[in-house]
């Protein structure tokens, strides 16, 4: 993982084949050990993320099943640990990713769609995790994306309407707070398909958000002033955006910042 990280995904290729080299062995001989089937898993999880990283699909897919393979053997032995079901989501989400690399979008997207469910149960778990979620939310909604560039407009949709689900269960958890009602509310207002947005509900959202944070984050007032701009609000929008703008440093560009001017200069010219 720290390969990967740092790009040496060619040295996280080898070391990996080392660590199953060592650990298959282990793990057919010890199917109910959680801590070899962890080591197996994960190891074939992070090797299946670098071949998929290095255009690999097939041989990123088939280490992606193994790694899966090993983590059901986890639930079952522990059905209540957060941590097997994310790093079973995370698995599954590597293996859409290899899926849809290799053409099979109807697959990809089943992949997803076990990410979700068993990222919904980790939150079950361990209600006080849920950044995860919001992670996965966003890689399913850039896989959308994808699926609509390459023309498979349904999928896209589906995949487009998991992402917000998955956002509204966050943001309706006990513990969410303001990331979390921003997010969902970022999601309503911009996602590519009219019938998933509610701008109403995103207002009413982004204002819990700037409420929460005392009108101090610059990335939920921009939020806000989308959420007034789409409900025709379109003064309070610019308004908004110039609060937020004020609060980046002095003599900032790029970045943020240009992103904060061209939606007030969209908002002024009534043009989003």
């Amino acid at each position: 993982i720290i390969l990967l990280a740092a790009g040496n995904t060619a040295g996280a290729i080898e070391s990996c084949q080392e660590g199953i080299s060592t650990l298959s062995p282990m793990a057919q001989k010890a199917p109910d050990d959680l801590q070899i089937q962890r080591l197996i898993a994960n190891t074939e999880g992070s090797y299946a993320n670098a071949q998929r990283l290095s255009k690999n699909p097939q041989e990123a897919e088939k280490h992606a099943r193994l790694a899966l393979e090993s983590l059901q053997r986890l639930e079952l032995l522990a059905p209540n640990n957060a941590e097997y079901r994310r790093l079973a989501s995370a698995t599954e989400t590597i293996l859409a990713g290899s899926l849809a690399a290799s053409g099979n979008m109807p697959a990809g997207l089943e992949a997803f769609r076990r990410s979700v469910q068993a990222m919904r149960i980790a939150i079950e778990i361990d209600p006080d995790d849920l950044g995860s979620a919001l992670r996965l939310s966003v890689t399913l909604l850039a896989f959308s994306g994808r699926l609509a560039a390459s023309g498979n407009q349904d999928a896209a949709h589906d995949a487009a309407r998991e992402a917000v689900q998955l956002l509204q269960y966050t943001a309706e958890r006990p513990g969410a707070g303001a990331l979390e009602w921003n997010e969902y509310a970022n999601a309503l207002l911009k996602v590519d398909w009219p019938d998933l947005r509610q701008v109403n509900k995103a207002l009413q959202l982004s204002q819990n958000a700037v409420a929460a944070t005392s009108r101090k984050n610059p990335f939920f007032l921009d939020t806000l002033a989308w959420a007034r701009f789409r409900n025709g609000e379109t003064d309070k929008a610019a308004d908004v955006e110039r609060e937020a703008l004020a609060l980046l440093p002095p003599n900032s560009s790029g970045g943020l910042h240009d992103e904060l001017a061209s939606a007030l200069k969209a908002f002024l010219s009534g043009q989003p």
